[in-house]
């Protein structure tokens, strides 16, 4: 049997976590309504400065007060309306007078279709999955049974759910703070854990009844935030403490049973002689305050896992964030010398390397291995001048007059072209007039000078391996390399043709030390190795473009073939690095070149709206990339459900992993309708690492011709959706 003094101490313990969840809901309404009012203050003043602005810019009014109606020409032989208008001050008839108005016919307008708000964007955007249902579709009351379904793909959780309470990572810390200012204020309160402290007269049913028995505030308080707190509210001072006398005094039929129980088993205590082996009321614990946290904050994890979230949290601090160390800007007058990696850490942290660009939105931060990839063949080379030709010719006859005035010079470099060389000795290794020339202040000796100056601070391995790296491409071995390549490509393009339209996401392989193999994530997902892999140059699935000299529009393009488009880093024969189109041979770049069509919106002839080609287009010509919002399978599953229930639905598979949807988020083609006989068709091709989708023209189009593309309904979706066609344009393609 349990001994009697463990009861108690686990009454004690549950009344102490009470006191605290109610403590804890408290704080966290008072925070929410806080920042409720600073955002409402906010937005007051924002709008008090718009109005301003507006009145400011507004000093005439747009629409005058007078206006006249032209009257037509031919206004005599239209049909006209009388009317009388009467002096109201004037009782005299005389004082009535006619005018005669033409009556102009007004025709019915035709209404426009229905189209629901979305936002344009020129490429791809990457979502995250939506675990919580934002808002309940408009549907008729017969379809509850929908909804229901609805609220189960989302595990019942919905957007601003009042039975749960959700807290975001800033009111958790503004929570705990305050809270733990409270814990302080306790013990500067000499609350201790001896009974000797407690106050004259004060026995142990009586502290316990004050101290956590006691009614926090009446139910109202969650409803109400500022109207009452608990009894620790009232006993301690708090920084959330707005409860009178009054209002702790109230309690409710549960505490009261619970302060009895309390009491009754107190008694027995003291009667058997055990009172001094019984917890005496103890100052809040932090213990109790977190696993309050948790019991209350339930999507939150457990006690550790808030723990966790608030010690992160406050190292991410805005007043702490300024404390930590950065690198000034190099181009900034607080410019400092700094080492290489140093100078590039924002660079390989922040930089997109698939797309580059910084910000990106479209593919995940993925960190690989360091390490340097093959020199291009097309790199930008200076001519030497004539004292580094001489130089580079004997290097041990140098001049060390010039070397000994350029060391005497180290001290007139900045912090930002110190910075700047050690970056670029790295780049253009041994190049010293380049560096020169993009630093624009030094000679090539100074340059000279610096980098041999630096002596560690150049990693001199990487310069040797790029220096000897000039001839391992070309050559015969190259032509050799081509052919058995051809051979390669052709039986994988066969092996893919079983399951063409099972296409996986790519990612980069990163596996140093070991080859491209069986359980490499590129072989695995039946994926090339992509120049963005950090594999070795002479990896045999690394795809190395095509050496064409057409335009790259047959399947005798190893690029066309593969269902790709031509890479300029790759194909450099075809001219698809050529920085001008209309000087390119290459017909394969279109996407990621953005040569689009310009595309008009007006209402289809089929249903709703419907795209409109403003020039001709010529067969299996790019008109349009098909761009939106870039989601996995399940969150195509969950929005699916409710485009089905709207019988507007705009997702499009790109992969087995993703699907594009441009519900949201698109551009103009996502209004090109459905039709089993289109003049245009879809392809998603593989454009620098990324699967893309591509309308092209099925034939010749003609300028005007509303576009259509196969949906590939199955033969049931057939009939859920549009089945009007339209009529077949006649008209037959100009001769080439």
């Amino acid at each position: 049997m349990e001994p009697p003094s463990s009861k108690m101490m686990d009454i004690q313990r549950k009344l102490h976590i009470d006191a605290w969840k109610k403590r804890v809901r408290c704080e966290y309404f008072r925070v929410v309504k806080l920042k409720k009012l600073q955002r409402e203050e906010l937005s007051k003043n924002a709008f008090i400065e718009n109005r301003k602005i507006i009145k400011q810019t507004i000093k005439k009014p747009i629409i005058e007060d007078e206006f006249t109606i032209m009257t037509p020409p031919h206004s005599c032989a239209m049909k006209k309306a009388v009317y009388d208008i009467s002096d109201p001050y004037n009782s005299d008839l005389k004082a009535v007078t006619s005018h005669s108005i033409p009556i102009r016919v007004m025709f019915n307008v035709q209404t426009m279709p229905t189209m629901y708000s979305w936002a344009e964007i020129g490429q791809n955007f990457l979502a995250d999955d939506e675990t919580v249902l934002h808002n309940i579709p408009f549907v008729p009351d017969e379809d509850l049974k929908f909804i229901e379904e609805l609220l189960e793909n989302y595990d019942n959780k919905l957007h601003s759910d009042k039975e749960q309470s959700t807290i975001t990572d800033d009111v958790l810390v503004e929570v705990i703070d305050a809270l733990l200012k409270f814990i302080d204020s306790c013990k500067n309160n000499n609350y201790t854990n001896d009974n000797h402290n407690l106050p004259n007269g004060t026995s142990l049913t009586n502290g316990t009844d004050k101290s956590c028995i006691n009614d926090t505030s009446s139910q109202n308080s969650t409803n109400n935030p500022g109207s009452g707190m608990d009894a620790c509210s009232v006993d301690f001072d708090s920084p959330s403490s707005s409860a009178s006398s009054d209002s702790a005094k109230v309690a409710t039929k549960r505490d009261r049973q619970l302060r009895r129980t309390a009491e009754r088993l107190a008694s027995r205590f003291f009667d058997r002689g055990e009172a001094n082996r019984v917890p005496p009321v103890t100052p809040p614990d932090p213990d109790l305050m977190f696993e309050a946290m948790a019991v209350v904050f339930k999507d939150q994890g457990c006690v550790d896992d808030i723990k966790k979230k608030y010690y992160r949290m406050i190292e991410k601090k805005p007043d702490q964030i300024q404390n930590l160390e950065s690198t000034p800007n190099i181009d900034g007058d607080n410019a400092q010398s700094v080492p290489r990696e140093q100078s590039l850490h924002s660079f390989r942290t922040l930089f997109c390397r698939r797309c580059y660009r910084y910000d990106c939105t479209l593919h995940p931060p993925i960190m690989l291995t360091p390490r340097r990839t093959q020199k291009p063949t097309d790199i930008i080379e200076l001519k030497l001048c004539e004292t580094c030709s001489k130089k580079r010719k004997d290097l041990e006859t140098r001049s060390s007059y010039r070397v000994s005035n350029a060391n005497n010079d180290l001290s007139s470099w900045t912090g930002a072209e110190k910075s700047l060389a050690r970056v670029l000795s790295a780049i253009y290794p041994s190049n010293y007039c380049l560096i020169s020339e993009i630093l624009e202040t030094k000679d090539c000796a100074q340059v000279q000078a610096f980098i041999k100056g630096e002596g560690d601070m150049i990693d001199k391995k990487d310069i040797e391996l790029d220096e000897t790296r000039d001839t391992t491409i070309g050559g015969p071995r190259k032509k050799k390399r081509r052919r058995a390549w051809s051979t390669h490509l052709r039986k994988f393009q066969m092996k893919r043709e079983e399951d063409r339209h099972n296409l996986r996401s790519y990612l980069p392989c990163d596996h140093p030390g070991r080859a491209c193999d069986s359980e490499c994530p590129c072989v695995l997902s039946r994926n090339f190795c992509e120049k963005f892999c950090n594999c070795g140059p002479d990896c045999v699935h690394k795809f190395p473009g095509c050496r064409c000299k057409a335009q790259c529009n047959t399947k005798q393009c190893p690029c066309y073939l593969a269902v790709r488009e031509c890479d300029p880093d790759l194909c450099g024969h075809c001219g698809s690095n050529e920085p001008d189109v209309s000087k390119a041979n290459c017909r394969n770049v279109s996407i990621q070149r953005g040569l689009k069509k310009h595309l008009l919106l007006a209402p289809s002839d089929v249903a709703g709206w419907g795209i409109f080609l403003k020039d001709s287009a010529s067969k299996n010509e790019f008109i349009s990339e098909y761009c939106g919002e870039i989601i996995s399978q399940d969150e195509a599953d969950r929005r699916g459900k409710v485009y089905d229930k709207l019988a507007c639905s705009f997702l499009f598979n790109l992969n087995e992993d993703h699907v594009v949807d441009a519900t949201r988020k698109g551009n103009k083609i996502r209004f090109a309708n459905h039709s089993v006989n289109p003049n245009c068709y879809a392809k998603v091709m593989m454009v620098n690492g990324d699967h893309r989708i591509g309308i092209f023209a099925k034939r010749y189009i003609h300028a005007g011709e509303e576009l259509f593309f196969d949906y590939r309904y199955g033969p049931t979706e057939q009939l859920r959706f549009v089945g009007i066609e339209r009529s077949v344009d006649q008209r037959q393609a100009p001769a080439e």
